[in-house]
C-alpha cells in the first residue's frame, strides 16, 4: 500500500459507504488513521451529500411495537424507472434504534448530517437521544432548562452550527391556549448542555414536525401569535441563534390559500398551500432565498380528494421530475407532467417519516445499539494525515 499515493486511495475511501469504512479500519494502520481523521468524516459526508445519496426513515406502530425502516432514494429512483404499475412496492430495510428492547417509544425529531434525533418515551419517563443509524451510536440528552410538562406542546429540530462545527437541538415550548411567549432552549453537543435564548411569541400548527434546514437556518411553519391567528414562516439562524419571518407568497384576495407544511425542493424553500378555489394543492418555491417576490407555483397536485387528507408534506423530487409525497400514513409518488399518482406499498400504521444521510459523524458517547457495554477506543498516537480544504456541505 505504500507505493500508492495517499491521494489516491482517499478518493477511493471517501467514496465507500459507511459500513465499508469500518472494514477498511482493519485493512492497515495508515487507513485507520486516516479514517478516524475528524477532516475524512467531513470529506466523506460532503461527497454523500452532493452525490444526493440519502435515505428516507419510516416509523410505524404494530403489534403494540414500534418499528423503523429504512430505504434509500436511489432504489425508489431505480424502481420508478422499472414499474408502470399504480402501486409501488418496495424493500424497507428493518432497522435496530436505541432502548427498542427496553420497549420505549419513540418518535421523530429531525435530521442533519447523518444524526437523528429521537423522542423517547415510558410510562413516566420521557427523554430525548441523538443516534447515528449508520455507525449505530447514541447519546442520551440530559434534561433542558424548560423541562417536560403537560401542559405545554414542544417542539424539536437539530442543526448544524458550520461556524463552531457543533451540532444543536433546538426545542420550543409553545403554551397553546395562552398568551405567553414561547421558551427556546439550545442543547450544544460539544459542550452536552443545554441554555435557554429568546422566547418567541409564535405558536406551530404541527408541533411534531421536525424543522426544515435550508440556507443553513431551520424553518416552521408557524402562527405569529395567540392573538394574530395568520401564518408565517419562522426562520432560526443556526449559528447566530436568532429568530426571523419569512413572510409567504402574496396571492390575491380570490384565490385563497391555507398554507400547510414547509420543505426543501432541489435544495430552495418550499410551502405546500391548499388552494380553496381550485380545491388542489399547490407547491410554491422559493426562488431567491428570503426575497417575497421570488415565490412561485412549480406544480399543482391535483387528484380525487377521497384519497388525500388536509396535510401534505413535500419529502423528495427525483430526477424524471416526479415527486415523493407524505400524506399522513401514505407515501405517494405524484408525477406533475401527467398528473398522475402513484403509492408506494404502505407499512402498517406509517406514522412518521424523515430523510437521512448516512456518515460518520460521531457522538462521542461511546454507547451503541446492540452493545451492552461501553468500548474504550484505543487512540492511535501516529501523527494523522493532513486533509486540508475539507469542507462540510
Amino acid at each position: 500500500m505504500s507505493s500508492i499515493p495517499e491521494e489516491v486511495y482517499l478518493e477511493i475511501l471517501v467514496r465507500v459507504p459507511v459500513e465499508t469504512t469500518f472494514i477498511c479500519k482493519c485493512v492497515c494502520k495508515s487507513w485507520l488513521v486516516l479514517i478516524s481523521n475528524p477532516n475524512f468524516v467531513k470529506f466523506h459526508l460532503s461527497h454523500t451529500i452532493q452525490k444526493n445519496h440519502y435515505r428516507i426513515m419510516l416509523r410505524n406502530y404494530w403489534r403494540k411495537s414500534y418499528l423503523l425502516h429504512s430505504i434509500s432514494y436511489d432504489s425508489l429512483s431505480s424502481l420508478l424507472e422499472s414499474s408502470k404499475a399504480k402501486r409501488i412496492a418496495y424493500d424497507p430495510v428493518a432497522m435496530d434504534y436505541p432502548f427498542k428492547s427496553q420497549g420505549f417509544g419513540i418518535e421523530l425529531g429531525g435530521s442533519v448530517n447523518g444524526l437523528v434525533c429521537l423522542w423517547c418515551n415510558e410510562d413516566d419517563r420521557e427523554f430525548l437521544c441523538l443516534w447515528n443509524p449508520a455507525t449505530t451510536e447514541y447519546k442520551e440528552i440530559p434534561k433542558s432548562p424548560n423541562d417536560l410538562s403537560n401542559d405545554v406542546t414542544d417542539l424539536y429540530a437539530l442543526g448544524y452550527d458550520y461556524l463552531t462545527d457543533d451540532y444543536k437541538l433546538i426545542k420550543v415550548v409553545f403554551f397553546e391556549d395562552k398568551e405567553e411567549n414561547s421558551p427556546v432552549d439550545v442543547y450544544s453537543l460539544a459542550t452536552n448542555s443545554w441554555r435557554s435564548i429568546q422566547s418567541i411569541p409564535y405558536r406551530f400548527p404541527f408541533p411534531r414536525e421536525p424543522g426544515v434546514l435550508v440556507n443553513r437556518a431551520l424553518h416552521w411553519l408557524g402562527v405569529k401569535s395567540a392573538k394574530d391567528s395568520s401564518k408565517a414562516i419562522v426562520s432560526l439562524d443556526v449559528t447566530k441563534e436568532s429568530f426571523k419571518e419569512i413572510e409567504l407568497p402574496r396571492v390575491c384576495s380570490e384565490n385563497k390559500q391555507d398554507f400547510r407544511s414547509v420543505g426543501v425542493f432541489e435544495g430552495c424553500l418550499c410551502v405546500i398551500a391548499f388552494n380553496d378555489v381550485k380545491s388542489h394543492f399547490d407547491v410554491w418555491v422559493m426562488r431567491d432565498y428570503g426575497v417575497r417576490e421570488s415565490w412561485i407555483v412549480h406544480f399543482s397536485v391535483i387528484q380525487n380528494w377521497a384519497e388525500i387528507d388536509n396535510f401534505m408534506r413535500l419529502m423528495w423530487s427525483f430526477k424524471n421530475g416526479e415527486a415523493l409525497l407524505r400524506n399522513y400514513g401514505d407515501l405517494l409518488l405524484y408525477d406533475p407532467k401527467h398528473g398522475s399518482i402513484k403509492k408506494l406499498r404502505k407499512l402498517t400504521e406509517l406514522n412518521e417519516v424523515e430523510n437521512y444521510v448516512e456518515s460518520l459523524v460521531p457522538l462521542n458517547s461511546g454507547t451503541y445499539v446492540g452493545r451492552k457495554k461501553n468500548r474504550s477506543v484505543r487512540r492511535s498516537t501516529r501523527k494523522r494525515p493532513q486533509l486540508d480544504n475539507v469542507g462540510m456541505c
